[in-house]
C-alpha cells in the first residue's frame, strides 16, 4: 500500500482529470471502495482473471466509476487490471451504412445491439483472460467513427481484473410479445413494422449473450428513471465538447445539439427501461442513484 501522501496525489490527479469535486472521493470511499475490494476478494479466491461488467444508462457515471476502479486497483492496490467500454467496439461508419442498406435504416446510428463488432469484443476479452497481448480499439464519439489503429490501446500486461462498461452490458433479450407495440416516436415513425427492434433483440439474444456470459460480476448504476437520462446525456456531451476546446481542438461540426441528443437516446429507450425494471433483480452489485447521480444506497449479493 502506498503512503497516504501518494494516495492523496493519485486521487487528486483523478479528480482533476475528470473535473470532479472532492465530494466524489468522499462518496467513493463510502460506496465504491467496499464494492471494488469485494470484487478483488472474489478474484483472489477464484485464482484467475475475472471479468466485471458495469451497466448504467447514458450519463450515469459508469465510465467514471470504471476509471476510478482502475486507478484504485492499479495505482493504490497494485493489482493489474484493464477497463474499457463496449462503445469502443462500435462498427465503423462504413459498416453501419452497409447494415442500414441491407437490414434497416436505423442501424446507421450507433448504439443498439447489432451496431457493435461483438465477435471482435468476444475475441478481445478471451485474449485478456488468457493473458495474451492485444489491442483495444478506441471510438471517437465526436467524429462518430473508430480512431486510427495507431491510437488503439495496447495491453501487454496480463490483467487480474477486466472491466467492461456500457449502457447495454449485461442486458437480456425481451420477449417477442413486448416488441409488438412502439414505445416512442422513433419506433412509431421509423420502425412501424418492428423489423428494427426485433433485429436488435435477436442480436442481443444470439450474439451478445455469449459475451455477457463471460462476466463474473455485474455492477449496475441505476438511474431513478429514463427521464433523467436526457439531462445526463446533455451534460455528458457538453463536457466532451468543453474538453476538446480545452485541448485546442476545432469543435466545428462535432458532437450533437440538445435536440439531436433527445432523438439519439430514443434508440436506447427500450433496452434502458427494460434494464431499469429487470437488472436490479439479477446484478451482483446495485448502486441506486438520485437525479443528481449521487449514490443513495447500495445492495450486493
Amino acid at each position: 500500500m502506498p503512503s497516504q501522501s501518494m494516495i492523496d496525489a493519485c486521487i487528486e490527479t483523478f479528480l482533476n482529470h475528470n473535473k470532479l469535486p472532492s465530494s466524489y472521493w468522499l462518496s467513493a470511499q463510502k460506496w465504491f471502495i467496499p464494492v471494488i475490494e469485494n470484487i478483488l476478494l472474489h478474484q483472489t479466491k477464484a485464482r484467475k482473471p475475472i471479468v466485471v461488467g458495469v451497466n448504467g444508462a447514458q450519463g450515469s457515471g459508469k465510465s467514471t466509476f470504471t476509471e476510478f476502479a482502475i486507478v484504485y486497483l492499479s495505482q493504490i492496490l497494485d493489482v493489474p487490471c484493464i477497463g474499457f467500454s463496449i462503445d469502443d467496439f462500435y462498427f465503423r461508419q462504413t459498416k453501419r451504412q452497409e447494415l442500414a442498406q441491407e437490414i434497416h435504416p436505423l442501424l446507421k446510428t450507433r448504439g443498439v445491439p447489432g451496431t457493435h463488432d461483438i465477435a471482435f469484443l468476444e475475441a478481445t476479452i478471451t485474449k485478456l483472460i488468457s493473458g495474451n497481448t492485444c489491442s483495444i480499439p478506441q471510438f471517437d464519439k465526436a467524429t462518430d467513427d473508430v480512431k486510427p489503429n495507431a491510437e488503439w490501446l495496447t495491453v501487454d500486461v496480463a490483467p487480474k481484473i477486466i472491466i467492461l462498461e456500457g449502457w447495454c452490458v449485461g442486458s437480456v433479450a425481451s420477449d417477442v410479445i413486448s416488441l409488438q407495440h412502439p414505445i416512442n416516436d422513433l419506433e412509431k415513425s421509423k420502425d412501424a413494422t418492428g423489423e428494427w427492434r426485433n433485429y436488435v433483440n435477436t442480436q442481443l439474444k444470439s450474439n451478445y449473450m455469449p459475451v455477457f456470459n463471460l462476466i463474473d460480476k455485474l455492477v449496475m448504476l441505476k438511474a431513478p428513471s429514463f427521464e433523467c437520462v436526457y439531462q445526463w446525456r446533455v451534460e455528458q456531451e457538453h463536457k466532451m465538447l468543453a474538453q476538446l476546446k480545452e485541448d485546442n481542438k476545432n469543435t466545428e461540426g462535432l458532437g450533437m445539439t440538445d435536440q439531436q441528443i433527445a432523438n439519439f437516446i430514443s434508440y436506447y429507450q427500450r433496452i434502458t427501461e427494460a434494464n431499469l425494471a429487470k437488472m436490479p433483480d439479477f446484478c451482483d452489485y446495485l448502486f441506486n442513484l438520485d437525479a443528481n447521480r449521487n449514490v443513495i444506497s447500495c445492495r450486493h449479493k
